[in-house]
């Protein structure tokens, strides 16, 4: 398969140019076309190719999530699929509201930003993000409009949900119907962990040094392992305060979601948020000039690899 696909999908039938295109130098309409007109024939090509041994194409993609903000841009998307498959399954994996914000938090740290996890919040807020993000009742209904409501299958994200715990097992047994995993290799544990307490705060610290005229920095692989190996950072469980309040304002879509959805199974337990708010865990141990110290060696692993390089 092409890399790149699930990316390169959303980016071609998203209704606007955005961050994405923009890191891709692409933006006006034309640019665009120039770079998925190619992309969708070879795209198609492959299909038509791969379909002799295979009976199904499996595209996994949060940008399907983030970025398809309109019927429009779904019903562009459903065109193309339309022409190469004779019947198309959606699989929402939907992640209580508080945890995923805390969640996209941690992972805003990861690309470099240099935000406290109140200014980030606001910052979503402003940009009219909280309803395209985490308003899944009007997200599921736009996907269900075009590709219909029977053609839709919802499942709940988290350790105590997913078959075995695991999202990839969880996915062969309820999507493609397989109860013997025979010949699959679960050996790969957890890639993108949530950060700790401790761990946000020194690569917050991190971002803020090295944020240069308002541009977020490129976080080094070497200081994210750095980051996440250093036993002294594994104290404290991220958390948000804010989480209860903010999940309260999803309770009446989420409950019409599982009245249509989930036959009326409730989506998420009512204490949900409140453990995304009070997380328990080891006791924060490292103050403010600890994480300054560590930062220091961080910039020296940055020293060093550019002189490498």
């Amino acid at each position: 398969m092409l890399p790149g696909v699930n990316r390169e999908l959303a980016a071609c039938f998203q209704d606007d140019l955005d961050d994405l295109h923009a890191a891709n130098d692409i933006f006006d309409e034309e640019q665009r076309r120039a770079v998925c007109v190619p992309f969708l024939e070879r795209l198609s090509a492959e299909i038509r190719v791969e379909s002799s041994r295979f009976d199904r194409m499996i595209v996994s993609s949060e940008h399907f999530h983030s970025r398809f903000r309109s019927e429009k841009s779904i019903s562009a998307l459903a065109g193309f699929l339309n022409a190469h498959f004779t019947s198309i399954r959606v699989v929402c994996y939907l992640r209580e509201q508080s945890d995923a914000r805390l969640s996209l938090y941690s992972t805003a740290l990861k690309s470099g930003s240099p935000l406290g996890l109140v200014e980030f919040n606001q910052r979503l807020s402003d940009l009219g993000l909280d309803t395209v993000y985490y308003d899944y009742k009007a997200s599921l209904d736009r996907w269900a409009a075009v590709f219909g409501r029977e053609n839709l299958l919802v499942r709940r994200y988290g350790a105590q949900w997913l078959e075995w715990g695991d999202s990839r097992r969880d996915f062969l047994r309820h999507a493609l119907g397989m109860a013997d995993e025979a010949g699959f290799n679960f050996s790969t544990k957890v890639q993108n962990k949530k950060l700790t307490a401790d761990q946000a705060k020194v690569l917050r610290l991190y971002n803020r040094r090295q944020s240069s005229g308002g541009q977020a920095p490129v976080v080094s692989a070497d200081v994210m392992d750095a980051i996440l190996s250093n036993p002294l950072l594994l104290g404290g469980v991220l958390s948000d305060p804010g989480a209860v309040e903010f999940a309260n304002q999803f309770v009446a879509g989420n409950r019409d979601l599982s009245r249509d959805y989930m036959d009326g199974e409730p989506l998420f337990s009512p204490t949900s948020a409140d453990q995304t708010a009070s997380a328990s865990g080891a006791p924060r141990l490292i103050s403010d000039e600890q994480a300054s110290e560590i930062v220091d060696r961080l910039e020296l692993i940055d020293a060093f690899d550019q002189s490498s390089n």
